[in-house]
């Protein structure tokens, strides 16, 4: 029940539900059949996103990794997957790790980002 009360209230801050939202809130009220005792939400995802951790490194005046080999390399760990919330650590710095959307990431095969500009596979 945290992580729905979590997911909850991380979407009420953003104050916008996307589809990635609503199949994990999905996912939550389907675990949580046997106490409302509802019919279940046929939209959810198989489990609630993993963390996938990556190292950015410094490439000029951007950050750079590898955004298509982590998520092939997480599906294969994680094979009932479909998307993964991303942690990518600026190597070498002291700012704050990056938050974000594997899957959207992965659009692009290598990702080069500036960490104080907002992409659209960032979670803000």
């Amino acid at each position: 029940m945290q992580g729905l009360a979590l997911c909850c209230s991380e979407v009420a801050l953003r104050q916008v539900c996307r589809t990635r939202d609503e199949l994990i809130l999905g996912w939550y009220l389907n675990t949580l059949a046997n106490l409302h005792r509802l019919p279940l939400l046929p939209s959810s995802v198989e489990s609630v996103p993993v963390i996938v951790v990556v190292n950015a490194e410094r490439y000029e005046s951007r950050w750079v990794f590898d955004a298509q080999n982590a998520y092939e390399k997480a599906k294969s760990i994680h094979p009932g997957c479909s998307i993964f919330d991303l942690e990518v650590h600026l190597q070498g710095s002291t700012l704050p790790p990056v938050r974000g959307e594997l899957e959207r990431a992965a659009q692009d095969a290598v990702r080069s980002f500036d960490p104080a500009v907002i992409e659209p596979w960032m979670v803000p």
